[in-house]
């Protein structure tokens, strides 16, 4: 009985250690996004949801996350804006990740100084 179970240990062991391996192949891809310009509709900072019109024309009302929501009581109905959006697996946008203004990021006409002579 003895030099069966002895004989058993190292199949648990390589089982067990095959177990952890298979957990780290399953782990889930990172998340795709995609970046558009759009124009906001509606923002409801106590319902985290932001309702955008995109430049092709389409309207979007879905739930912000993280920083995100922050800015929510910021934005209003109109401004210009650039938003990230979390896809889903099938592509389809499930969040919004990040609202920023239209002009962030790009080189601002420096304001014109006037001086006297």
């Amino acid at each position: 009985m003895k030099k069966l179970v002895l004989s058993l240990v190292p199949f648990l062991v390589a089982g067990t250690v095959l177990a952890g391996t298979t957990k780290a192949k399953t782990a889930k891809a990172p998340a795709k996004a995609t970046v558009v310009s759009a124009e906001v509709v509606s923002a409801d900072a106590a319902g985290k949801q932001i309702t955008v019109k995109t430049d092709d024309g389409m309207e979007k009302t879905l739930p912000v996350e993280g920083k995100a929501a922050t800015t929510l009581t910021t934005v209003k109905a109109g401004e210009k804006v650039k938003v990230t959006f979390r896809d889903g697996a099938a592509g389809d946008h499930e969040a919004v990740t990040s609202i920023r203004p239209s002009g962030y990021g790009k080189g601002q006409a420096k304001a014109k100084t006037s001086t006297a002579h």
